[in-house]
């Protein structure tokens, strides 16, 4: 069994299986946890139609509006249908799966990674579907996304976002895994998963309002749809504008 070393090898193995699997379907991606743990992904699931869809992504898919950015798009399969909501930005970070997508006609997909990603304007709706939220893999770049995904909402734009809840006691915690391919294992990553009522305080750090629109259960943990992580309203006034107010504060008190 070989390693691959190179730092974005798990990136380019998940890619070149699913690229591989569009063509061969005997094709099998596993994953290996820290504790020997093995499980098979089911590479189907980035080839599924609207109609193979929980009712949770489709909800989350209808709440989409404006200019959209979809954050780890994958082989583009949300995107046919975000694109009725409005105009759409897809990104991966893996070449091989935005290969996928540009072969089916999906145009829309291109490679790019969100913690370098410099869009020409804001946008309306971000979406992070698939638990995307955890694609930090630990605390610290967690907060480095939440900063980005702020940044790039516009003054009344919103996220939407389904995540896996862990019922854990704890606030959140990092899984690592190790992919294996082909007799090939890639480089160790993490993914980040929130508990959800440590992710509404995690959100008004940022000055982001949570809101929960829904929730399923998949494999026996609870999932949720975040339909409104959206920017609290801030109001900035000068120096005269506050003591205008204050004078104005003081007559009605004077008045009463």
């Amino acid at each position: 069994m070989r390693y691959l070393e190179n730092s974005k090898a798990s990136n380019f193995i998940f890619g070149e299986a699913i690229y591989e699997y569009s063509k061969n379907k005997d094709t099998k991606l596993e994953l290996i946890k820290k504790d020997k743990t093995i499980f098979t992904i089911d590479l189907d699931y980035y080839f599924r139609d609207y109609k193979d869809l929980s009712n949770i992504e489709k909800k989350a898919l209808s709440l989409a509006k404006g200019e959209i950015l979809d954050v780890g798009c994958a082989t583009g399969y949300y995107i046919p249908k975000l694109k009725k909501f409005g105009i759409v930005d897809a990104i991966d970070i893996s070449e091989h799966l935005i290969r996928i997508a540009v072969e089916n006609g999906i145009k829309e997909c291109h490679v790019a990674d969100i913690f370098k990603y410099k869009p020409s304007g804001d946008y309306d709706t971000i979406t992070l579907l698939e638990n995307n939220l955890g694609l930090g893999g630990t605390l610290l770049k967690t907060k480095k996304l939440f900063k980005i995904l702020a940044k790039l909402l516009k003054p009344d734009g919103r996220i939407i976002a389904i995540i896996r809840h862990t019922d854990y006691k704890k606030k959140y915690y990092s899984s690592e895994y190790l992919p294996l391919w082909n007799g090939s294992l890639g480089k160790k990553f993490r993914w980040f998963y929130f508990n959800i009522k440590f992710l509404r305080k995690f959100c008004n750090k940022f000055k982001l309002k949570l809101e929960i629109l829904d929730e399923d259960v998949d494999e026996g943990r609870k999932m949720y749809l975040l339909g409104k992580i959206q920017k609290l309203m801030q109001l900035s006034f000068s120096k005269k504008t506050l003591v205008n107010l204050y004078l104005q504060y003081l007559v009605i008190l004077l008045i009463f």
